[in-house]
């Protein structure tokens, strides 16, 4: 499922960075920016412990990346 690190798939295409990443409207926008294709969504969230809220997140792309400081960023690519 998800591992810590950098994504390294598709570096060329564009990056939209997404904050409250597992808030109702900006997980649709998520939803809709990988619906899209090429381009890279970032998001961050406060916790990983709402699992309630980020296990749907991590469940739009099964290989999402995620690293935890003081918030998690996820790193997220559907392959085109």
């Amino acid at each position: 499922m998800a591992s810590n690190g950098e994504q390294d798939q598709d570096s060329s295409a564009p990056v939209a960075l997404v904050t409250g990443a597992s808030g109702f409207i900006a997980s649709h926008i998520v939803q809709q920016l990988l619906k899209a294709g090429n381009v890279r969504v970032r998001g961050t969230v406060r916790s990983l412990k709402t699992e309630e809220k980020v296990v749907p997140l991590l469940g739009m792309v099964p290989d999402a990346r995620y690293t935890q400081k003081r918030m998690c960023c996820f790193n997220m690519v559907v392959p085109s």
